[in-house]
């Protein structure tokens, strides 16, 4: 499940790219989203280390922490 695919870039901010989906999202949200990632990344890290599973979920999981990251770090310097 893709919640995070960039399709563009939406709006920067220094270094750092936003992603309007993100954008829209309110604060608790963001952190209940950060929360569940993790989670799913630690699954998808494990089932790929010892269970022969894919790495690319857990590609996407960094991912989406990376993208959930630079929204938070954005809001909490605004």
């Amino acid at each position: 499940m893709k919640l995070f695919m960039r399709k563009k870039e939406d709006a920067s901010y220094g270094d750092l790219t936003r992603m309007s989906r993100l954008m829209k999202t309110d604060y608790p949200t963001l952190l209940t989203w950060f929360d569940n990632t993790i989670m799913g990344l630690g699954s998808s890290f494990d089932r790929w280390r010892f269970h022969d599973g894919p790495i690319e979920e857990v590609i996407q999981h960094v991912e989406a922490l990376d993208a959930l990251m630079n929204e938070i770090k954005i809001r909490k310097a605004e």
